[in-house]
């Protein structure tokens, strides 16, 4: 989906992209029991991106990275983490909501 964008944007585009990586009915409104879980036995509707995946997946396409904001973020505890989520940093796995900007490469 994201080639398909960049196919269709001109070359001086500008995108704003905001991302809620919250859990969305699993563990409450936080990411209460999502981390708790093996990433790999999670619902699989529940998007199990984090923030470097997305800036990984927007450059591999084609777009430039000019920011990407943490607007929300929540307190983890590295001690309740499953062992599948742990080569993330602490910032991709409490980053709630975040705002990707950039262009086209």
């Amino acid at each position: 989906m994201i080639l398909n964008l960049h196919k269709t944007c001109d070359t001086n585009a500008l995108y704003l992209h905001s991302v809620d990586f919250g859990s969305h009915g699993k563990g409450g409104s936080g990411f209460g029991s999502l981390y708790r879980n093996s990433k790999n036995n999670t619902d699989p509707l529940l998007n199990l991106l984090r923030k470097s995946d997305i800036e990984k997946c927007l450059i591999d396409n084609g777009f430039s990275l000019m920011y990407s904001i943490i607007y929300r973020s929540e307190d983890i505890d590295r001690n309740n983490i499953a062992p599948s989520w742990s080569d993330y940093s602490d910032i991709d796995l409490s980053s709630k909501v975040v705002f990707f900007i950039g262009g086209i490469k």
